[in-house]
């Protein structure tokens, strides 16, 4: 009878044991999921704001495009702006030694 006791006792400390495992690997899957969901959450987030940054730095360089030949295009016309003023003055001075008006 003793035997019959103890051994009831260790199956029914076994099947504790095998429903605390039980539990606890049910858990962890739930817990392996939620981590699961809020990592693809966290990664559709990082993607997003990777897409934006990228666009933005492409309008940056579309910005540092046109600004330089924005620059070129000054300094051509500037160039050419100089040369007709040169030719101007060049004018002037000879109309003016033309009628001696100096």
């Amino acid at each position: 009878m003793i035997a019959s006791q103890t051994s009831d006792t260790i199956i029914i400390v076994l099947m504790l044991i095998i429903v605390s495992l039980i539990f606890l690997i049910v858990h962890i899957n739930v817990e392996f999921y939620k981590e699961k969901k809020a990592s693809k959450k966290k990664m559709k987030f990082l993607k997003a704001t990777f897409v934006k940054t990228n666009k933005q730095k492409l309008k940056q360089l579309d910005k540092i495009k046109l600004s330089e030949e924005l620059k070129n295009n000054i300094t051509r016309i500037n160039s050419k702006l100089g040369l007709a003023i040169f030719d101007l003055n060049k004018e002037m001075f000879k109309i003016i030694s033309k009628n001696n008006l100096a």
